[in-house]
């Protein structure tokens, strides 16, 4: 039996790291930029979330925010669409249509 071990997500501005010898308390400043594993970019703490576990940090854009911001989800499906071809278009047309 295979078990997946998930950590809870945590505000990257203040978050708990408990580890066999003890538990710290890490804080970063709101403005501090740190590199995200979901779109590899670098955000500002307090946009992100972090989830800790035994060998890795990673940090990821919190809901609402970053790269799951519901405008910034929209923008980039609107440039996909307008950088399809005119084919793609008429495939997708003709399908909807069905």
């Amino acid at each position: 039996m295979i078990h997946l071990y998930t950590a809870p997500f945590q505000p990257a501005t203040k978050y708990v790291v408990e580890e066999e010898v003890g538990v710290w308390t890490i804080a970063n400043p709101g403005n501090r930029l740190i590199y995200t594993v979901c779109c590899r970019k670098r955000r500002p703490a307090k946009n992100l979330r972090v989830q800790v576990f035994y060998d890795d940090v990673r940090y990821s854009c919190a809901p609402g925010k970053g790269c799951k911001d519901p405008k910034v989800i929209a923008a980039k499906q609107k440039l996909e669409f307008e950088n399809r071809s005119k084919g793609q278009k008429a495939r997708r047309r003709s399908v909807a249509n069905v």
